[in-house]
């Protein structure tokens, strides 16, 4: 990889891509889902991808991907945004031209930001509807307060605010430019450097005033109830553990004592208690979710409500015993097979882990309001 800062002051990192087939662009934001109110940052995103001046011809930054046989996903995160957009082989320079000019062409109309918020508040709610705990959980790792809750911030959100959280913090100082590419870095630099039109001479106008704050929020584990809005009559049940970035020093201990605690649902000291009190029946199946910022593994399984606070004091319990009874041999041995395979999953990309190299720590998400038993979410840290 190679670092190379723009004119306008932004960060270039080059890496080479052995295949010759595709090229990759990644444009990250140190601004995330913590700063100024929840909702804020996905919908600054959101209108960044979908803004088009019919006026003037102009199509949205995904109308312009896609036309280039191309895809952008958005992510946002905590602390950061990340635009990842990815095109055929030497088409890399059209999608900078197509990102440059959406960037100065976002929109600051106060109809169009309202529909946008609209159409997004209708696709998060048709990802509540289609999987209530699933929805719950992303919204944990965003540090929401629930999903009903998020889908109401949303809601309650002036395109104004919008308008200023660009204005304020997409700006070059605060962005990283990532390119995967086969071409040679000295080519990639002086296409992204030269000539007025050159994504590294992007510079928007001055910012608003103000400032966009960072709002601290706190995790705190607990049970979390998120409503089934279709009443299926099963209640979903899924347990929530952050991972550690598998880069970062303590990340061994960590992913060690969380095998310990339950083997992704097969064999952990949950599943030893649980066996104990009966509940041997509740089959886990495991995922995991991430954000730019955290990863968690997911598990998730059906019971009865009662069963489910059983699940959760038995989890309390298991973390206990980790404290109270070290470890043996066996289980150590068990954990470090899965912790291996864990810190692969849970080591977050080099641009990534370049960019939250310079953003601040923070910890996330209040408990929830306890809502209809239909789906929960058990969220919980290793001790």
């Amino acid at each position: 990889m190679r670092v190379v800062p723009l004119p306008n002051g932004m960060p270039c990192y080059v890496t080479p891509e052995v295949r010759r087939g595709t090229e990759q662009i990644e444009f990250g934001v140190f601004a995330g889902s913590l700063f100024v109110a929840p909702g804020v940052a996905e919908l600054a995103a959101y209108t960044l991808l979908k803004s088009t001046d019919p006026t003037r011809s102009k199509r949205s930054l995904e109308q312009r991907i896609h036309q280039l046989g191309g895809s952008v996903e958005v992510r946002v995160g905590l602390t950061t945004t990340w635009f990842d957009i990815r095109v055929l082989g030497g088409r890399a320079q059209q999608a900078l031209t197509a990102l440059r000019e959406s960037l100065e062409n976002v929109t600051t109309s106060r109809t169009q930001i309202t529909r946008m918020r609209d159409e997004l508040v209708a696709e998060r709610t048709a990802q509540v509807v289609a999987d209530p705990v699933a929805a719950a959980a992303r919204v944990l790792l965003q540090a929401e307060q629930s999903t009903s809750a998020h889908l109401n911030a949303l809601l309650d959100l002036d395109p104004n605010s919008v308008v200023q959280f660009h204005s304020r913090l997409y700006r070059p100082g605060r962005t990283l430019l990532s390119i995967r590419t086969p071409r040679r870095a000295e080519q990639v630099l002086a296409t992204v450097s030269q000539g007025d039109q050159a994504f590294g001479r992007w510079a928007p106008p001055p910012p608003l005033p103000g400032q966009s704050a960072l709002v601290p929020r706190q995790f705190e584990p607990g049970l979390y109830w998120s409503e089934d809005v279709e009443q299926r009559g099963s209640t979903s049940c899924a347990i929530v553990l952050r991972l550690p970035d598998a880069t970062q020093p303590t990340a061994a201990e960590w992913l060690v004592l969380h095998a310990c605690l339950t083997l992704d649902g097969v064999g952990g000291r949950l599943e030893q208690l649980q066996d104990e009190a009966g509940l041997s029946h509740l089959q886990w199946d495991a995922r995991f979710e991430r954000t730019p910022d955290v990863q968690a593994l997911v598990m998730t399984t059906k019971a009865r409500p009662a069963e489910i606070v059983k699940v959760w004091q038995l989890l309390q319990r298991a973390r206990q015993s980790l404290v109270a009874v070290p470890p043996s041999r066996s289980e150590l041995q068990l954990a470090l097979k899965r912790a291996t395979l864990n810190a692969g999953l849970a080591e977050l990309t080099a641009t990534d882990s370049t960019f939250l190299a310079c953003s601040w720590p923070m910890t996330i998400a209040p408990p929830l309001s306890v809502r209809a038993p239909r789906a929960l979410v058990c969220t919980a840290l290793p001790s």
